[in-house]
């Protein structure tokens, strides 16, 4: 659906939260007698396993003492043609408990949910010589990292020169899927890759290295590769009980700069003026734009 004048109201008023479990399912056909429904929940869920002969066999229901299938009747007749309305032989029905005991030891469940679909579209393209429709937006791109042999830093210790590791490249700034532990920030306890008991303002998972300045990264999606730069890391201070020996500190707090050094550079007489807007450069501007490795406009030659 294309979002415009015409349905903007009822768009913007929808809820886009599941709405699945205010309806609800046959279990069987529609026209089939002894039938019975059941909430849809949060998900509308199946189970299901691979189809072959062996599985099928698994799913066969247990049989009486007649080789027939349990609860079959052969007093049950059609009024029609008076055959047996019951199938004779116990390959004839398949019974959903065999599931729940695990007669299959490979099952896959199966949750289908409401989930709302955006999609951006260029309205007007204004001045910028693009043409209007749906924005194409980059899908993330795998890249694969080798580990040197050297320049690397450990956080924990592990050698893994030589190792690769499949990461995750999600935009500007965004490099995801890397190895590393959950530290307790507190303590300094290492809790290892997983941590179960929910959630603690103390823990950080905590990379195995820091890959180095200047590293290519290899991409395995058909697209360039990418070269890292450090953007930002954090460094983690460690509580100690008592003062280390050979240290000695002379200094107090009224050493420290006063109050009436600091100064305010966004107003008065220190200002260093406005924030400049940061705008991307229009087609045709001698303004250079970089997005992703790439350049999008390129600068003068002059």
């Amino acid at each position: 659906m294309k979002y415009n004048a015409s349905n903007q109201t009822k768009v913007d008023a929808r809820q886009h939260g599941d709405t699945l479990q205010n309806y609800r399912y046959y279990m069987k056909p529609a026209t089939y007698p002894n039938n019975w429904a059941n909430n849809f929940g949060w998900a509308f869920h199946m189970t299901a396993v691979i189809d072959s002969n062996a599985n099928k066999a698994l799913l066969y229901c247990d049989t009486d003492g007649s080789g027939n299938a349990r609860g079959h009747n052969a007093n049950y007749n059609y009024v029609s043609n008076d055959n047996e309305v019951h199938a004779i032989g116990g390959d004839q029905y398949y019974c959903d408990y065999k599931l729940w005991e695990g007669a299959v030891s490979t099952q896959y469940d199966i949750r289908l949910k409401q989930r709302p679909d955006y999609r951006l579209y260029r309205a007007s393209a204004g001045t910028t010589g693009l043409t209007t429709g749906f924005v194409n937006v980059s899908s993330p791109q795998t890249v694969v990292f080798t580990v040197p042999s050297s320049g690397v830093t450990y956080n924990f210790g592990a050698n893994l020169a030589g190792k690769k590791f499949k990461l995750k490249f999600e935009g500007f700034g965004e490099l995801h899927n890397l190895p590393g532990r959950v530290v307790n920030t507190c303590t300094g306890a290492v809790l290892g890759r997983y941590v179960n008991g929910g959630w603690n303002e103390c823990y950080r998972y905590i990379h195995e290295f820091i890959i180095p300045d200047g590293t290519v990264l290899t991409n395995s999606s058909g697209g360039d590769d990418l070269k890292v730069r450090a953007m930002r890391g954090d460094e983690y201070l460690k509580k100690l009980d008592s003062i280390p020996s050979g240290v000695a500190y002379t200094k107090a707090a009224s050493d420290l700069p006063a109050a009436s050094t600091i100064q305010n550079l966004f107003s008065g007489d220190n200002a260093i003026g406005s924030v400049p807007e940061t705008t991307l450069p229009s087609a045709g501007s001698g303004d250079p734009s970089v997005i992703h490795g790439k350049t999008v406009h390129s600068p003068p030659a002059n």
